[in-house]
């Protein structure tokens, strides 16, 4: 319930246009700091669980994040990744916060693309076994393209969890891929 509050509160903000304007209307060079939201999908893929895999059906997620410019071309940031899914025929809700490294490149004065790199703690709950708890290693690709009054973003990458689990089970994966679209302010 906490998670949909919030998510809530990030799609009322944002309508509402409390982030900074000014901040918006700044080349993207200029930024200090980038706010944003990506509904994502999050491909099908196999999760080892005590060394056996079972497969993860393909998914909705959604990712939010902030990003502060430490310099032109390097960002430090967080982010938070709700993740609903489902495998081996039963429903789990992961959620992940972390922390964030990225780069920014940019192709012209109003498209960028920002590689970077996650590191998380991922938290896993479902109805078939107790919370699982694991560390989220994630890749992330931002393209982003300044449009008036806000950025326009697709985003490409992969959640992996190397080491995660229980007290009676392992779960770990190996890079999952996922696409998504978002806004940034």
């Amino acid at each position: 319930m906490q998670v949909k509050r919030f998510v809530l509160l990030l799609v009322i903000l944002s309508i509402s246009g409390l982030f900074n304007d000014a901040t918006a209307q700044k080349k993207l060079i200029d930024r200090e700091y980038d706010f944003g939201v990506v509904a994502a999908y999050w491909l099908s893929g196999d999760v080892s669980v005590d060394g056996f895999d079972v497969e993860k059906d393909g998914s909705f997620m959604l990712r939010a994040f902030a990003d502060a410019y430490l310099m032109p071309k390097f960002a430090m940031g967080g982010y938070f990744n709700y993740i609903p899914y489902s495998s081996g025929g039963a429903d789990f809700t992961g959620i992940e916060f972390g922390g964030a490294l990225k780069g920014r490149f940019l192709v012209n004065p109003d498209f960028a693309i920002k590689p970077g790199i996650n590191f998380g703690y991922r938290m896993i709950s479902s109805n078939v076994t107790e919370d699982i708890e694991g560390l989220g290693i994630n890749l992330s690709v931002e393209f982003q393209k300044q449009l008036e009054t806000f950025i326009a973003s697709g985003e490409i990458g992969f959640l992996s969890q190397p080491s995660g689990g229980n007290e009676d089970v392992t779960v770990e994966f190996a890079p999952i891929f996922y696409l998504g679209a978002g806004i940034t302010f």
